[in-house]
Formats: C-alpha cells, structure tokens, sequence
C-alpha cells in the first residue's frame, strides 16, 4: 500500500480569482516595508535617535550611581562610584566636590535632570568620536573630567 501525500487547496489570488505565481521570484510588492521583507538597508541615525540613545544612556548612568535607588545621588553614593570608577583610595572630598558643581539647586542631591546637564556634553564626545556608548567609561570620564 503506497500512502499519497495530500494536497493543499491553493488558495486564489484576490484581485484575479488564478493560483498564485513563484512568489520567491516576484519582486516586492509596491510600499512594501523591505525589513520585514528581510531586505537590509543602509539607516543613517537621525537626529531623535540619537536624544532617544543620549537620554537612554544618561539614565542608565544616574542609575549605576544611584546605589539606593531613591532617584538622587548623595555624596556618599558618588564617593561610592568614584572609589569603584577611578580607584580612588578617599573619595570622599572630591565626591563633595563633584556634587557641590553638579547639585545646581543647593538641595545636596543631584537630581536626573542636574545629572543629564553634567554627563550630556561626555556622552556626545563618545558618540561624536564614534566610541561605544558603555556607561562606566562615560562616567569616567565625565567624573574625571571635574576632579
């Protein structure tokens, strides 16, 4: 007894009412999205994918210093980086420094937004240089750059 594959009913083309054609050699249709067609194409960065990037990462760097996780950074969270960051033996008196430069509002925290106004300017000489955007390069760099 010899078993016969079955047969799927193809299915008809709407617009015709005819089975469909080769579609692996048929070109695109019109207005296609040619990523989803698996076709890869050249994007240049636009100038929104790179705030959206710049905001990610600043974010990213306020929370690898932000240890307790309350949404500011204290002296003692900075000195904390600092120590990790730059092997610093004290950190202590260059962490006030810092906060005393970044903490614009006087409150003795550094907020997101006084952090974002800090970091900004380092994260868009990594991305002017072409470096990858890590975050603990980042904040070397910017930390060293006020110590």
């Amino acid at each position: 007894c010899t078993a016969t594959k079955p047969t799927l009913p193809q299915a008809l083309h709407p617009g015709t009412g005819h089975p469909p054609q080769d579609f692996d050699n048929m070109p695109p249709p019109m207005f296609a999205n040619l990523a989803s067609l698996g076709h890869a194409c050249d994007r240049r960065r636009s100038s929104a994918d790179t705030e959206v990037g710049l905001h990610g990462i600043v974010a990213e760097a306020f929370a690898k210093v932000d240890l307790n996780g309350d949404g500011k950074l204290s002296p003692p969270e900075i000195a904390q980086s600092l120590k990790s960051l730059l092997e610093l033996q004290d950190p202590v008196n260059d962490a006030d420094s810092i906060c005393a430069a970044i903490d614009t509002d006087g409150d003795g925290y550094i907020c997101l937004s006084e952090f974002h106004d800090f970091i900004h300017s380092t994260v868009v000489q990594h991305l002017a240089a072409g470096r990858q955007l890590e975050v603990e390069r980042i904040l070397r760099d910017a930390f060293s750059r006020v110590l």
